[in-house]
């Protein structure tokens, strides 16, 4: 879909904002500016009281896939992240700003974040929440693979929701506890659709939940990386447990709204609740990488629900999966660096519908292997990426080869 002109001119303002309020603050402060690739260029003003930085990131890729319908191919950026950060030491007060440039939707994350305290944040705006498996947290940039297992892409569009999140950072003697919680919109991405009058639809999402590090920290930012290109000298251990339950969802994955409109009996709109429960694990050591996950989500809120004003028949317990992705999944996946730059990686995913016996049902029997390498390019700033997969759905099965260049300034 090419992009409209109302489109063209947010992006070109989105642009020029940014331009003007980095010059701004630049020319009245006195500043110098270091720059590490993958990194972007950081701005330290008045004795690195003020640190701002813009960075970005992008990725080229080529596919074919070949099943009995039928091959096909495909070449196009699969994101091209532009990102403005700033951080007032002072203040304790933190912004982020990141546009996707391919997307409709420019604006991915904007969010201020206020430590409270040591160890305490307040962050409001829109970010990745905090419920989903340990694979959404990380930024697709950050991802061991090419591409989000069917696990991530079964039971979610790109996690990030708009409210207010609470986090805290324990830190004992030998381990390290982080509890969160967050209320969001329950519509994922900030609406506002195509103006002021799309609203949100529904109740508000209410998010929790708690990581385990019993082996202590990871190195920075580690923990939130697919990969293990930092590695690790002494072995590190997460468990997560998340929980979250959307009240009043209208789209498949609960990151929308509107897709679906129930009623009751006096024709008033209604809307199930969509809950999602996920346990993750990540493992690193030197140069070795594993991470399982496993999810199920389930609806509630379902009696005496009708699925148009004409029915005269309440909504059936299994059809609610032929308007919610319903069912369970895991995710599985080792990495290991086998020369300084050079790193393979497997995974082994799948999923399963919660009525296995409705046809309509949105959720697939699905298991998806793959396999691949990774070189790295100057750091972790560039890499290029080569994986082979092996979908089975319904007992269909469809092969894949994929190459990916991933370049951040």
């Amino acid at each position: 879909m090419k992009p409209n002109n109302l489109q063209m001119d947010m992006k070109k303002q989105i642009i020029t904002s940014v331009f003007l309020v980095f010059t701004f603050i630049v020319g009245h402060a006195q500043s110098y500016s270091t720059h590490t690739w993958g990194d972007g260029i950081t701005y330290h003003l008045n004795d690195d009281s003020y640190l701002f930085k813009i960075g970005g990131v992008t990725q080229s890729y080529g596919g074919y896939a070949s099943s009995e319908g039928g091959a096909t191919t495909s070449i196009d950026t699969r994101f091209a992240f532009f990102n403005f950060s700033g951080e007032s030491k002072e203040e304790r007060l933190k912004f982020f700003l990141q546009a996707d440039f391919t997307r409709p939707k420019l604006l991915l994350d904007g969010y201020f974040t206020w430590e409270a305290f040591n160890g305490f944040d307040l962050t409001f705006g829109q970010r990745q929440g905090i419920a989903n498996n340990r694979e959404l947290l990380m930024y697709e940039n950050r991802l061991l693979t090419i591409d989000r297992s069917i696990l991530s892409s079964t039971y979610a569009e790109t996690g990030r929701e708009f409210g207010i999140f609470a986090s805290y950072t324990l830190a004992l003697e030998t381990m390290v506890i982080k509890p969160a919680i967050s209320i969001t919109s329950g519509d994922g991405i900030n609406s506002f659709g195509a103006d002021s009058r799309d609203p949100d639809i529904g109740g508000f999402k209410y998010s929790g939940r708690i990581d385990f590090l019993p082996l202590g920290a990871f190195k920075a930012m580690n923990d939130q990386m697919g990969s293990n290109y930092a590695g690790e000298s002494s072995p590190k251990l997460l468990l997560g447990f998340a929980a979250s339950s959307n009240i009043g969802a209208s789209d498949a994955k609960g990151e929308g709204h509107g897709s679906f409109i129930m009623y009751e009996a006096d024709g008033s709109p209604a809307y199930p609740n969509y809950r999602k429960v996920f346990f993750d694990a990540l493992f690193k050591f030197k140069k070795f990488s594993a991470m399982g996950e496993y999810g199920i989500a389930t609806a509630s809120n379902l009696d005496h629900l009708f699925t148009s004003l004409a029915s005269s028949q309440f909504l059936l317990p299994t059809q609610i999966s032929q308007y919610l992705n319903l069912g369970q999944g895991f995710n599985i996946q080792l990495s290991q660096f086998v020369y300084p730059k050079w790193e393979v990686f497997t995974r082994y995913a799948a999923v399963q519908p919660e009525f296995a016996g409705n046809g309509a049902s949105l959720v697939k029997d699905m298991q998806k292997t793959t396999l691949g390498f990774t070189r790295y390019i100057s750091g972790n700033a560039a890499k290029i990426q080569t994986q082979i997969g092996l979908l089975n759905e319904n007992d269909v099965s469809t092969a894949t080869v994929e190459i990916a260049l991933q370049y951040a300034f």
